[in-house]
């Protein structure tokens, strides 16, 4: 990315959204259905606050140590055997997420538009794309993102209202009548549905042209993204309610069939939703793909990340595909799920303290 801080606020927040919005925007409903009932949303909100308290502490960390990224500083606080082992938990961890990503854009392709084009195909293509995509540094990857940002969001904002058409206000009450329990429990299962800033931003901190904006952007970006996820579990739970939602593999899809626009001729909202979420999809993934690479070649001491983004598209084929059935990725989902979570909620934390005391030292 070279030694000039030229990453604006602006282009940071475009990318802290992009990285979180992928298929959580398709398989959300379902995750917190499952637990929080008709209080899903409350869980929705819960998980922007913490994602949003991991974010402050890990642009805090980060700030410690503004000429270096995430990948040095965890020598510096750890020593360097234990660094690069946190190096290596963090960025295999980025890798696994990457690879789940993959796998639930191929089931969401595969159900609801290419029924008869094999797996592979819809993986090579998309990985490939994403590879050229990556393949010339970050400056590219933020003009796609920017490029698709406002066309993609605002035809994928507009439909999702569309559902309000469709909603039936009963499937919201009772408010809370299992306890505040099972919100709690809703909240930590929908943590990875905001993964990502928390893992970028240690990357990307010495590259920020104005540092001290990088909280208030970020915050701004997380808010954003409780917004669309409020706006898509609400609808959503108002169309099909939440023990319909539990039954859908990608209820957000399935409760668009049933939306229909009076005295017009459009049909099938559903299939504009999943086409308008592919090019949503795309740049979350270009995001995941371009800093997982980046961090590994930093931890090698790379000149640029070219090669090692090569090498990571056969890796992440064999685990996207290592998953046997839909039960098997629910549950590697989950996993990953909560390990992301100890890492937000519990590494990020002691780096910060072991940092605060350094300086304080």
């Amino acid at each position: 990315m070279g030694s000039n801080k030229w990453v604006s606020s602006l282009q940071l927040m475009i990318v802290i959204i992009n990285i979180m919005v992928g298929a959580s925007l398709l398989m959300l409903p379902r995750t917190v259905a499952e637990t929080a009932k008709q209080d899903m949303w409350l869980s929705v909100l819960l998980a922007s606050a913490l994602m949003g308290t991991s974010f402050r502490i890990a642009a805090a960390l980060a700030a410690y140590f503004p000429a270096y990224t995430s990948i040095e500083y965890h020598c510096i606080l750890l020593g360097r055997t234990f660094g690069n082992i946190l190096n290596c938990i963090m960025l295999a961890l980025m890798l696994a997420i990457t690879a789940q990503f993959v796998r639930v854009f191929r089931m969401a392709v595969k159900i609801f538009l290419l029924d008869l084009t094999p797996s592979q195909v819809i993986v090579l293509a998309l990985l490939l794309l994403a590879l050229y995509a990556t393949q010339h540094g970050l400056a590219p990857v933020i003009r796609v993102q920017q490029f698709l940002f406002l066309f993609s969001y605002s035809i994928f904002i507009f439909l999702i209202l569309l559902g309000l058409l469709a909603i039936e206000a009963e499937h919201y009450t009772p408010v809370l009548a299992n306890g505040v329990k099972p919100v709690l429990q809703g909240t930590a299962a929908c943590w990875m549905a905001y993964s990502g800033p928390e893992f970028i931003i240690g990357l990307v901190y010495p590259y920020v042209a104005r540092r001290e904006s990088v909280i208030r952007f970020g915050l701004a970006g997380i808010g954003a993204v409780a917004v669309l996820y409020v706006f898509i579990t609400g609808i959503t739970l108002g169309i099909l309610g939440p023990e319909e939602i539990a039954d859908f593999l990608i209820p957000t899809v399935m409760a668009y069939r049933s939306v229909e626009i009076p005295d017009t001729f459009i049909e099938r909202i559903d299939g504009y939703l999943v086409i308008v979420w592919i090019a949503i999809c795309f740049t979350a993934l270009v995001n995941w793909l371009y800093f997982t690479g980046f961090g590994i070649a930093r931890m090698m001491k790379l000149e640029n990340s070219r090669s090692v983004i090569v090498l990571l598209l056969p890796v992440i084929c064999y685990l996207e595909n290592l998953p046997p059935d839909i039960q098997a990725v629910m549950a590697s989902a989950s996993w990953l799920n909560y390990i992301g979570l100890a890492w937000g909620l519990g590494v990020l934390p002691l780096l910060w303290g072991i940092a605060w005391w350094r300086r304080r030292r």
